[in-house]
């Protein structure tokens, strides 16, 4: 019904307008039973760095997301559109539109790298962070790691009311009658894919909450996800200082403290922390350090290979958590961060208010992902604040300095979106190359190359190879015989038994097939997902 609401709130006169919302009021009053939401709240994400062209869904920039137009033409910077479920065309200036993509159109999405940071050049293990709207890279991450992933923590918006969380470009308030429905509506399509990435075999999904959402999300997992698999315990939620809650897979108990430790006190190893690496307040309520990596290493523990994903990652918690896990017992875990590059509720007035659009390098560089997450990741492992003075102390339980930061390396990566016509005809291989370097393994610094597109790309430091032309196969063949640390191999080939004949060709390696593989997973997988 929130899609009826949202009509409603169009109508101009406002006391027809009043009369129809209690009309509707009175005719949806009726008891029911269970967890009673929206499934199909249409969704809706502004893809910025797509320029908006003809064919293309847009909508209006700062505007509601999923209130739609398809551009059919372009004349002289005007763009003439047709509104979604509407035969009247209108017209906008092109800079006041966004290419918009629906949650289950077909994407196509790249990573687009941003930064990296390199203190453990002799080691293979590389940590990742994608800057993307999650569900976007949830669904990228269905491609590189289904069935790989160990645990997943996650600490989703909590739907307080407050302005910390949107929903279709819009923030969801206290007075929005539908923001519980449309929470579940966005957590569900999220869990979903999120399942995908669990080892079936042994593997947890760990998530905060508060006692807002957690019952309703209690309910939403198990026609969902199993948060922990095996019926092992899950945990549902987190006290106003930070420790989390517990219930159990049976009907859920009161709400209990996991954590009594004082360094799982969110404001002292949490807040204060993270101050330690800013001279002024750029996140707030981040979690303890500590209760995030005892969290992650009560799964995780007998895994010293085990990776790790957050698609909230907030301020980097979680991976600044599993270096320090590692420093500790000399694991060598990996993790993968996601999160978006919103700006706080007040800096996106005053942007607006001077002019400045999402999207604007200003903009951007105020954003979360590049002016909190990825700092943090690299002050944490090289040992410095921002300003690159020594950071003081110990880390909690153990005698390891921060000023000595990790022996760790990180990637930093936006999420980008290919045209799939241009991928079959292998003409966005430069663009796809990081994609391919974590699809397998991200094992090493993350190759790159100019415009050309080479025959081959032999890359043992990565433990990869690429055939571009399959013409030239005996010799890629030859070469991979000199490489035997070589693991996975992507063969582009249009024709399947080619395919067939030299994956039996090259034995014992873990081959791909581009551009098929790459392009049927996301043209099959969007609507999928969708549902």
């Amino acid at each position: 019904m929130a899609e009826l609401h949202e009509l409603i709130e169009k109508i101009e006169n406002p006391e027809l307008r009043a009369q129809i919302a209690e009309a509707a009021k009175r005719a949806l009053k009726h008891k029911q039973f269970g967890l009673v939401f929206e499934e199909h709240l249409p969704e809706c994400t502004p893809l910025y760095d797509i320029p908006v062209r003809k064919g293309l869904k847009v909508s209006v920039r700062n505007g509601k997301a999923n209130e739609t137009y398809t551009v059919l033409k372009i004349e002289n910077d005007v763009a003439t559109c047709l509104p979604k479920n509407s035969k009247e065309a209108v017209q906008f200036a092109v800079t006041d539109l966004v290419t918009t993509a629906e949650l289950g159109d077909p994407i196509y999405p790249c990573l687009q790298p941003l930064g990296e940071v390199c203190n453990a050049p002799d080691s293979e293990l590389w940590h990742t962070l994608i800057e993307a709207d999650n569900y976007h890279a949830l669904q990228l991450l269905e491609y590189l790691y289904a069935g790989k992933v160990d645990c997943i923590y996650i600490d989703p918006p909590y739907n307080t009311g407050a302005k910390d969380w949107k929903y279709n470009n819009h923030y969801v308030d206290s007075v929005d009658e539908y923001r519980h429905s449309k929470w579940l509506s966005f957590m569900q399509k999220r869990l979903q894919i999120a399942k995908k990435l669990l080892n079936p075999r042994a593997s947890a999904l760990i998530i905060t909450i508060d006692e807002k959402e957690y019952l309703h999300l209690y309910h939403l997992q198990s026609g969902t996800i199993k948060a922990i698999e095996n019926g092992e315990m899950d945990v549902f939620g987190k006290n106003d200082d930070g420790t989390l809650i517990v219930g159990t897979l049976e009907k859920p108990k009161r709400p209990v403290s996991m954590w009594v430790q004082t360094s799982h006190d969110a404001r002292v190893h949490g807040s204060m922390l993270l101050n330690s690496y800013f001279p002024d307040i750029r996140f707030s309520y981040p979690k303890s350090l500590y209760a995030v990596k005892d969290a992650i290493k009560f799964i995780v523990r007998d895994n010293p290979t085990a990776l790790v994903v957050d698609f909230f990652s907030g301020s980097g918690t979680t991976l600044h958590a599993v270096n320090l896990l590692n420093a500790e017992d000399g694991g060598n875990r990996r993790c993968i961060m996601v999160t978006n590059n919103e700006v706080s509720a007040e800096e996106r007035k005053g942007f607006e208010a001077r002019g400045i659009q999402q999207g604007d390098p200003e903009w951007e560089a105020r954003g979360i992902a590049r002016y909190v997450t990825w700092p943090r990741t690299v002050c944490s492992i090289e040992g410095h604040d921002v300003n690159g003075n020594p950071l003081k102390g110990n880390y909690i339980g153990s005698d390891i300095p921060m000023a000595d930061g990790f022996k760790a390396n990180a990637a930093f990566f936006k999420l980008g979106f290919l045209d799939k016509t241009k991928v079959s005809l292998g003409m966005q291989f430069k663009e796809l190359l990081s994609t391919l370097w974590m699809k397998a393994g991200a094992i090493g610094k993350c190759p790159v190359i100019d415009a050309s597109v080479p025959d081959m790309l032999i890359l043992p430091d990565n433990k990869m190879a690429i055939l571009n032309d399959e013409n030239q196969f005996g010799e890629f063949a030859e070469q991979l015989t000199q490489h035997p640390e070589i693991e996975v191999v992507y063969l582009v080939t249009d024709y399947e038994s080619s395919f067939v004949a030299m994956t039996q060709a090259l034995e014992d390696k873990k081959t791909y097939q581009l551009y098929r593989d790459y392009l049927d997973n996301f043209r099959i997988n969007a609507g999928r997902n969708s549902r």
